[in-house]
């Protein structure tokens, strides 16, 4: 049983705990003594759940909180689409984002109701159990009404994701291209954004600390780096050949990487030591360094990656 079919699972109606023996009296009961917690209304799940999941799994729960409790059927969109994907997210929005029923849609509280295009509503698909907008449309809508450096690392998430064969898509003709295509093609609000991201996109990410890099050299008008680059039996984040550079980030987890924090520690250890003997310098950025952005222009300065005049 997959994660998402296991939240599921442990989201609660009214209804379903009536059938559980659970009337409003218990459950009110269950509530005070924080056995309960109330997702939103007519929807609860386990305290001790809620308190352990973190990041994505707690927008899903959200979501299927709502889902199970709202009087119509819905179409989720953006970044509470991208997790139903399967895709991973920078950063967790506080609300749900679902289709408008009409052209003004209701909102309750911790759901955000969008505007949808009449085309996107149809192109709409059922991932992990619900309507969503579909992959392109989904991750179109991220580009042009997310801020670029939350909107991203969840295509590039998408594109390694396409890349490593864990993508759910059964287009012949493939996501990149189609994507390309449907940023360039943009126009109105959030279209110069789209456009932006179809121009530095990358499928070679492989964490969201790496999209964030790639996204620092850019903007800071470094020459493109080589990603994922082979070097003996190593592949490396970044490197600069001609400067014999290396640049990785150290955010530990890898998209799918199960090691330890101890294994990887040491394991990049005996790497490093092992690049450093073939003549390569190896920099490390962690996620504090990416909030000081012009500490690591400087210290790649320092090593002969000089913004391009």
């Amino acid at each position: 049983m997959g994660t998402v079919e296991r939240l599921r699972g442990s989201v609660h109606t009214r209804e379903d705990l009536w059938r559980r023996g659970i009337g409003p009296t218990r459950l009110e009961a269950k509530l005070r003594e924080g056995a309960l917690n109330r997702l939103r209304t007519g929807a609860y799940v386990s305290t001790q759940l809620l308190s352990s999941v973190r990041h994505e799994s707690r927008l899903l729960l959200e979501a299927i909180g709502y889902q199970k409790v709202a009087a119509r059927e819905l179409i989720f969109l953006r970044r509470t689409a991208a997790v139903l994907h399967g895709l991973q997210l920078g950063r967790v929005p506080d609300d749900v984002e679902i289709a408008a029923a009409g052209r003004c849609g209701s909102e309750a509280a911790g759901v955000r109701s969008r505007e949808i295009s009449p085309a996107s509503r149809q192109r709409a698909v059922v991932r992990s159990g619900a309507q969503v907008t579909g992959l392109v449309d989904t991750l179109v809508d991220c580009a042009r009404f997310t801020v670029p450096e939350e909107a991203l690392p969840i295509i590039e998430n998408a594109l390694h994701r396409e890349r490593t064969g864990q993508i759910d898509d059964d287009d012949a003709e493939g996501l990149r291209p189609r994507l390309d295509r449907a940023l360039r093609a943009c126009t109105g609000r959030g279209s110069r954004r789209a456009k932006n991201i179809a121009e530095v996109m990358s499928p070679f990410c492989e964490s969201i600390g790496e999209s964030r890099c790639l996204m620092l050299f850019r903007l800071h008008g470094l020459p493109t780096p080589t990603q994922q680059l082979a070097i003996g039996p190593y592949r490396v984040d970044f490197a600069w050949p001609q400067q014999r550079v290396i640049v990785e980030f150290d955010g530990m987890v890898k998209y799918g990487d199960t090691r330890t924090s101890g294994g990887i520690f040491l394991a990049e250890k005996r790497r490093e030591a092992w690049l450093q003997s073939q003549g390569w310098t190896v920099l490390r950025l962690t996620w504090d360094m990416l909030s000081r952005p012009w500490e690591i222009v400087d210290r790649l300065a320092r090593v002969g990656v000089l913004p391009r005049p």
